[in-house]
């Protein structure tokens, strides 16, 4: 137990500065997966330079300063940092986040991404859906449906199969554009088309409403995005390090979610009270900042036993046989995301899953320590 906690306070540096690959974990500032080497399983890796080179069988999970995969994956990605690229083929679907975001490879289903500069190049492709959202978009390859943007400055030069849905200050047409379905878009200015570029459906210009910050919106979007796909990697991290111990504060949870959210309220009124007392003494400075340190940390993987736990009660309604944390702890990610995100009962919903999860994880602690005492 001693172990687990205290990787659990190294989890942040991990995520900055480790490589957790489908059997074995990788530490560095660097991690990089050799194009002669064979990955069978999923990848999940964290580090300040992360680069994948080899074909993967299963999903590949990656965050870091610099991100690259150049190998084939067969199922999906999702991939999170500074600076994202994606030069090799996606069997499913791909999540991408960072400042700088390239997408230059075939995509067979939906393609989702996030950032300040975001570019799909003309030798890559989405065999479906393009949601999109940036600075600057620059969308030159083609979109086998629909193509879905909200961006200060979009630029389509390639080709979409279905229709093009847009918020953007600018929008404009490449010569090479062709847009097959409608094109709906909704900017202060009219489209700038190019010589050359077609579309074969309707134009439909809307202008914002004065009242509605549209920009603020929709970078709120991209901060949850993001905010949601960083969770995702932490939880995914937890889970392969530590998936019994994960497991068992998630069971506390459910099992006794009133026991779990008593002793969260407790713990989150003793421990800052005692940080506070501990700061005011010169003695008691250091000890008050590593239990801060602690406090916080345990509260960011609260959210992730809670998540598990939700996950867990919906997809296991109904089956023999449990279902697997990871997607469990996804989709619980995503239903408290979209939750918290609602106003006036968002607050209510981060306050339940800080006290809930902070409890069960202390419980499931104090139980590791003590196995004859049992939760009620």
């Amino acid at each position: 137990m001693k172990g687990w906690f205290a990787v659990l306070l190294c989890l942040p540096a991990l995520v900055l500065s480790t490589g957790v690959g489908a059997v074995e974990l990788k530490t560095g500032a660097v991690v990089v997966v050799p194009k002669a080497q064979t990955m069978d399983d999923d990848i999940l890796a964290a580090a300040k330079h992360v680069t994948i080179e080899p074909e993967v069988e299963g999903d590949v999970t990656a965050a870091g300063q610099s991100v690259a995969v150049a190998g084939r994956v067969r199922d999906s990605v999702m991939l999170a940092g500074q600076r994202v690229d994606l030069t090799g083929p996606v069997g499913n679907d791909a999540w991408l986040a960072g400042q700088s975001v390239t997408i230059g490879s075939k995509v067979a289903d939906n393609a989702y991404a996030a950032g300040s500069t975001v570019v799909l190049t003309k030798d890559a492709s989405v065999g479906k859906d393009l949601l999109i959202w940036g600075g600057e978009v620059y969308v030159q390859g083609n979109i086998g449906r629909n193509l879905r943007a909200a961006a200060g400055e979009l630029v389509i030069g390639g080709t979409v199969t279905g229709d093009v849905y847009a918020q953007a200050g600018n929008v404009r047409l490449l010569g090479t554009a062709v847009i097959k379905g409608n094109l709906f878009y909704e900017s202060p200015n009219r489209v700038d088309q190019s010589p050359g570029a077609k579309v074969m459906g309707k134009i439909e210009h809307r202008l914002p409403p004065k009242e509605r910050m549209k920009p603020v919106f929709w970078s709120g979007f991209a901060w949850w995005l993001g905010r949601l796909i960083a969770a995702i990697v932490f939880g995914a991290a937890l889970l392969t390090l530590f998936p019994e111990k994960s497991r068992e504060a998630a069971q506390t949870l459910r099992r006794s979610f009133w026991f779990s959210l008593g002793i969260g309220l407790v713990v989150a009124i003793v421990v800052p009270v005692a940080c506070v007392i501990g700061l005011i003494t010169v003695v008691g400075i250091p000890l008050a900042l590593a239990v801060l340190f602690v406090y916080t940390i345990a509260l960011y993987a609260a959210g992730i036993f809670a998540s598990l736990a939700l996950g867990t009660w919906i997809l296991g309604r109904g089956r023999e046989t449990p279902p697997k944390p990871l997607g469990s702890m996804v989709l619980g990610a995503l239903v408290f995301g979209i939750l918290s995100a609602i106003p006036w009962i968002g607050w209510l919903v981060k306050v339940g899953i800080a006290l809930t999860g902070l409890g069960a994880f202390c419980a499931a602690w104090w139980r590791g320590r003590t196995p004859h005492v049992p939760i009620v």
